[in-house]
């Protein structure tokens, strides 16, 4: 086994799940130590990995603590990406390196820190940030932020392949806000450095991976959840940073620092002058429509917070444009049973929206409840058959509910002839098997053969012959394009199941025609001679 094909020995659950593992950044970074290349979950550091490679990646051994019965499991799969994807080499040194510092004098090494610093910027403001107090921290911060920007930048511009290390300045920072006892103003101040320096990051990077967003959110975090301190103005500091032009266009942070404002209105002044905020936004013309209704839905929490339920009642029913307020006054007239109401202001929604095919959706489906409580079976049709020809299952099982046992034959036809060339696959092929429709079915199979592995039982006798010859076929294409042991073991289950369905016969014959074919495949004819027909 090797790192460039272990996948080939690792169960595919272990495999997909490893792979996820590797992806999220669950385990610890991999460290070289007494020969072997170990790590553990972020978590759980009982839950050890250690990985024996030769010089030519050759696995000599793979273990992890996790009892996983001696399998290689997901956390050793998760290790071995992690060691395809680092420097090996430079890693091997760490250890040595660290053997040699610890040799040095004191003197020795603040001399080796000071020339560090001296031709390095970040490196200097990380030792400076080192136990530093507020007022350092403070002066500090955004020097810190700076210099590990500029170090990754070309020409002001930061590539892909840099973001992540351009922004461990900022990681830096927060991290040590985090765990300080710096006051709540000092606090602030930093968090705000961090968020204009990884706003004005956003417009010179490219952020897909999106680390630098990753940075401003758990900064917008830290403000949203800043507890008020006696005697400092909390909320106009973190007003005059949500109200800050950084975040144009970045409206969900701004949202959430202003929500955050809303328990701190305890004057009229402090009120009033959210309100505004929130007036201004939800009135401009500019503002979209995303802006306008969460303005609405704060003011609306702002009021439910200080005027109770009956004048944010109010302000909900004088503003059913916004759409959340309009789902709000339907659930509630449907739970009074005021189905005749909720009705109205369905269609009054379907109309208003009718641009919006989601909004639209959303306002049909409610208005199908309405329509159940008051009765009107031929309305919920209707809706149901809309919604049935658009891939919807649940509403194709509502159409049956709907129609009367006799008429359902000529329905589902109908509806099948009109409409199952347009229906998505899974839910055509869901419907095919549910109502036995086995004709359908086999020229369901005919067009996507791969399927016929799934409902060769479902086609038995009707369709014996078509189905034997679809799903000999698929085992054939199926072994061509079977590349490790997984895909062989896969190949090998489709056999098996050939001959459970269509005799021992017929699969005698395939399997002898699948040895001779891959003679000189080992692991693919290691495989299928463990096949048992039996």
């Amino acid at each position: 086994m090797n790192l460039r094909n272990f996948e080939e020995c690792a169960d595919p659950k272990a495999l997909e799940s490893g792979h996820a593992c590797f992806l999220g950044s669950a385990m610890k970074p991999v460290r070289y130590e007494g020969g072997q290349w170990i790590s553990a979950l972020k978590e759980d550091e009982d839950c050890e990995v250690r990985v024996n490679l030769t010089e030519k990646d050759d696995i000599l051994s793979s273990a992890c603590s996790c009892q996983d019965g001696g399998k290689l499991c997901s956390h050793q799969v998760a290790v071995m990406y992690e060691l395809r994807k680092v420097d090996r080499a430079r890693a091997q040194r760490l250890p040595d390196l660290a053997a040699k510092l610890v040799e040095l004098d004191k003197h020795e090494l603040v001399s080796l820190l000071l020339r560090c610093a001296e031709s390095d910027k970040e490196v200097m403001a990380e030792l400076m940030m080192i136990k530093a107090g507020e007022r350092e921290a403070l002066a500090m911060a955004r020097e810190m932020v700076k210099a590990s920007i500029e170090k990754r930048s070309e020409r002001g511009y930061v590539k892909y392949s840099e973001v992540e290390s351009a922004v461990k300045g900022a990681e830096k920072v927060l991290d040590n806000l985090r765990g300080s006892g710096y006051s709540i103003s000092a606090k602030i101040k930093i968090a705000e450095i961090v968020i204009e320096e990884m706003m004005a990051l956003l417009g010179d990077a490219d952020d897909s991976s999106g680390h630098i967003c990753t940075m401003v959110e758990q900064a917008v975090e830290i403000l949203a959840a800043m507890p008020e301190e006696p005697g400092f103005d909390d909320f106009g500091s973190i007003f005059s940073i949500a109200v800050n032009s950084v975040f144009d266009g970045w409206s969900e942070w701004r949202f959430a620092l202003l929500e955050s404002l809303i328990p701190m209105c305890h004057s009229k002044d402090l009120r009033e002058r959210l309100e505004g905020c929130l007036n201004q936004i939800s009135g401009k013309k500019k503002s979209s429509k995303y802006d306008k209704e969460k303005a609405e839905q704060m003011m609306h929490d702002l009021i439910l917070a200080f005027d109770g339920e009956s004048a944010a009642w109010s302000y909900i029913c004088m503003h059913l444009s916004n759409s959340e307020f309009r789902e709000m006054a339907i659930e509630a007239t449907l739970e009074k049973n005021d189905a005749q109401a909720a009705l109205e202001l369905c269609l009054a929604g379907e109309l208003e929206d009718s641009e919006l095919s989601g909004l639209v959706e959303k306002w049909k489906k409610l208005r199908y409840r309405a329509c159940g409580i008051l009765g009107d079976t031929q309305s919920q049709k209707k809706i149901a058959l809309e919604f049935a020809r658009d891939s919807d299952h649940f509403y194709f099982t509502e159409l049956k509910r709907l129609t009367a046992p006799e008429e359902w034959a000529k329905t589902l036809n109908k509806f099948l002839d009109d409409h199952g060339a347009k229906l998505r696959q899974s839910v055509l092929e869901k419907i095919l098997v549910q109502e036995g429709l086995t004709a359908r079915l086999m020229a369901f199979c005919k067009k996507h053969p791969e399927k016929v592995t799934t409902h060769h039982r479902l086609l038995v006798p009707e369709f014996e012959e078509e189905a034997c010859a679809l799903f000999e076929d698929q085992i054939k294409v199926e072994a061509l394009k079977a590349s490790n042991r997984t895909q062989y073991a896969s190949v090998c289950n489709l056999v098996e199941e050939f001959a459970k369905t269509f005799g021992k016969q017929r699969g005698e014959k395939i399997l002898h025609s699948l040895l001779s074919v891959y003679s000189k495949r080992a692991a693919f004819k290691e495989e299928l001679k463990q096949i048992s027909l039996l």
